[in-house]
């Protein structure tokens, strides 16, 4: 088994998201969310690297995230017939109350799975 590298864990967000770098705007969904990232599902990734800005609202209306992020990684669409394509965004830059809020989010979606296990 692979050891796990990821420094926050990640939850599943079924929204959407604005994306916007390199000149395009991208309206896309979010596969999943951390305190340090989101994995964005889309067959148009942007570059490796590429600066972007995200924004997206959390399931408690008017809870919503911006941050500044970069593209870390890349899945293509042909990488794994079973996985999304898509692509890794890290935050570089996160406000304290959308850090917050998705801090309380997901603190909350683990409080809720460690209930139903």
């Amino acid at each position: 088994m692979a050891a796990e590298r990821r420094r926050y864990p990640r939850v599943p967000l079924r929204s959407r998201c604005w994306c916007e770098a390199e000149g395009i705007t991208l309206y896309a969904k979010l596969i999943n969310a951390s305190e340090g990232g989101v994995f964005i599902g889309t067959y148009a990734p942007l570059r490796t690297g590429s600066p972007a800005k995200v924004r997206f609202t959390l399931d408690d209306p008017g809870q919503e995230v911006a941050a500044d992020a970069i593209v870390v990684w890349v899945r293509e669409a042909a990488a794994d017939p079973r996985s999304s394509p898509g692509m890794g965004l890290r935050f570089t830059a996160i406000d304290s109350a959308s850090s917050d809020a998705l801090k309380g989010f997901v603190a909350k979606q683990f409080s809720a799975a460690a209930g139903h296990a």
